[in-house]
């Protein structure tokens, strides 16, 4: 019997991607955990979206895609990445922070507005 595996490519607006195989049941919560191992930027702050819809935790990642294969975008939530820095937990804000510097130097102007505007 084949074991049946989605190719996932997370792309981030810093240029930088990662691949996985994962098997058909995995959800967005699932590869949202993924993402932030590989680079530190917790779930919370990540907003998935792969063509023009935003993927929702519980949704299995198979039920976007017909080929097995998905693009995914990640975007920094700003919603919840304003919310940390405006007086949540010390630890919340440090993610916050964590996850903003992921932008680095690679991020292009659209980025670095938008995290100037998170923090006025």
């Amino acid at each position: 019997m084949q074991h049946h595996q989605i190719s996932v490519t997370v792309n981030s607006l810093a240029g930088e991607s990662l691949e996985f195989k994962l098997p058909l049941q995995v959800t967005v919560a699932q590869l949202k955990c993924m993402i932030d191992e590989a680079w530190e930027i917790p779930a919370l702050h990540q907003k998935l979206v792969a063509g023009d819809e935003i993927l929702r935790d519980p949704e299995q990642l198979v039920d976007h895609t017909l080929d097995l294969d998905l693009l995914v975008t990640m975007l920094l939530c700003r919603e919840e990445v304003r919310s940390a820095l405006q007086g949540r937990s010390p630890v919340c804000t440090v993610q916050a922070l964590q996850a903003i510097q992921r932008l680095g130097p690679k991020a292009g102007d659209l980025e670095r507005c938008a995290v100037a505007g998170l923090l006025h």
